[in-house]
């Protein structure tokens, strides 16, 4: 495979012939300053994580060791997780077919060839507070019975509780309410006497402890969630004894109704699209295959946008297969291009309901687009050959908070949103025009 160098890394991200004073100028201030690329703005959030993840855009050499032996490529469109650093050398692990494989990149193909990502877990819900209904599976409507802690209270119907739910790992939540400070556990989690064939049906507890407290798993199914405790493996639902609590076979589906947009630094995220998990997925019509184009990464900007619109307005992860498959279907896919701008509003009448959201119309003026984030909405808006989201304006700072799901050097940005200036969307690369507004329902 042809060595890449620094100037194929300025024509391929700078876009534009170079003279060969401008070129010496840029590698030598490269060489000087060689991190990739330098972001301009203020970060939006931090990982919270001392581990690296990026994507590796072309085929680059695993050595054995820091300047050792060379045992391979690691492909394009591949993910990789930095686990250790020595000098100029990064020592990292990827996925390969069915296998883990591990070795040593430079520094350098790190800078000029990688795309740093948020490796996170993909949360299904954003921690925060949320009401949660259950959506009554006869009428497919939510049912008026609220969630409460005991029979007394659950008979009064005219009241809803705030629940804040909390990622701990491995797809596992913790559940707390709000009002009374508890954590949600299982009557049956301490005990033996809930077996097959047991006539007791284990109820929905409350402990003071998060020590004692239950871990749930929250799986999407279509318009709600089974939550599923971990410790015994049963569903949360209404009993057959007409109470909240856990049964084997019966799967309550529940909605949860964020109380607002997710903007906090700690649960902020950017989903890009070029994340190593879907990178190469192809995005265009026929059979899904990967390919070195028509892909995520290169076509899938208006896809992650809108997920990052979602996400950020309602709190739920939108599958992006599932989005993606949408467009082509229904013809907002441009081949060899991107997405359709028609898409954002027809995506929030197929998908509204079953995230929560819906189309709030579209504006192009900056003023209008400050007032509709002071009420809580979210923005997808075109830049130059670009779709990027707009989740949050700070009065104080008079800046913007912009997620951008494939930054570049051109446009300044990074991989963890970035808080922008009035001037800044409007110039150059990430002049800001054709603002399509989402905000949350029900």
């Amino acid at each position: 495979m042809e060595k890449k160098t620094k100037e194929d890394y300025l024509r391929r991200n700078y876009g534009s012939p170079y003279s060969f004073i401008l070129s010496f100028i840029l590698l030598i201030t490269m060489t000087i300053f060689p991190a990739s690329p330098v972001h301009a703005y203020r970060r939006g959030y931090n990982p919270g994580t001392d581990c690296k993840y990026a994507t590796v855009r072309h085929a680059i050499s695993l050595y054995d060791s820091p300047g050792g032996g060379d045992i391979g490529i690691i492909p394009e469109f591949t993910g990789i997780k930095v686990i250790n650093r020595e000098g100029s050398w990064y020592e990292v692990v990827f996925r390969y077919k069915k296998a883990y494989k591990y070795g040593w990149i430079s520094k350098d193909e790190y800078d000029y060839d990688c795309l740093e990502y948020d490796g996170r877990d993909k949360q299904p819900i954003a921690d925060g507070l949320y009401r949660f209904t259950r959506i009554d599976p006869g009428q497919d409507i939510l049912s008026i019975n609220p969630f409460l802690e005991s029979l007394d209270q659950f008979k009064v119907t005219n009241l809803r509780y705030i629940f804040r739910i909390c990622y701990d790992d491995h797809g596992l939540y913790y559940i707390k309410n709000n009002l009374t400070d508890r954590y949600m556990a299982s009557s049956a989690s301490d005990r033996k006497n809930y077996g097959p064939g047991s006539s007791m049906r284990p109820v929905v507890k409350w402990v003071a402890s998060q020590k004692n407290a239950g871990k749930f798993h929250l799986y999407r199914d279509g318009m709600g969630y089974v939550i599923t405790d971990r410790a015994t493996g049963l569903c949360l639902c209404l009993t057959s004894d007409g109470v909240p609590g856990f049964e084997q076979n019966k799967k309550d589906l529940w909605r949860a109704v964020r109380t607002r947009p997710v903007t906090e630094k700690a649960n902020l995220r950017d989903y890009v699209q070029y994340d190593g998990e879907w990178a190469s997925f192809h995005y265009g019509e026929g059979k899904h295959r990967r390919t070195s184009s028509d892909n995520f990464t290169t076509s899938g900007c208006g896809i992650f946008a809108t997920v990052n619109a979602i996400y950020s307005v309602t709190g739920h992860f939108p599958d992006p297969y599932e989005l993606a498959d949408y467009a082509v279907k229904h013809y907002y896919r441009i081949e060899g291009s991107g997405t359709d701008s028609g898409f954002f509003e027809a995506a929030a009448d197929a998908f509204g309901e079953k995230y929560g959201f819906t189309f709030a119309g579209t504006g192009e003026s900056l003023k209008k687009l400050r007032r509709r984030l002071k009420a809580g909405q979210t923005a997808i808006t075109h830049v130059p050959g670009h779709y990027v989201t707009i989740v949050d304006y700070n009065p104080k700072t008079k800046k913007y908070l912009l997620l951008d799901p494939h930054y570049l050097p051109k446009r300044k940005t990074g991989p963890y949103g970035d808080w922008v200036s009035a001037q800044t969307l409007s110039e150059d690369t990430l002049y800001a025009y054709n603002f399509y507004f989402y905000e949350k329902t029900y």
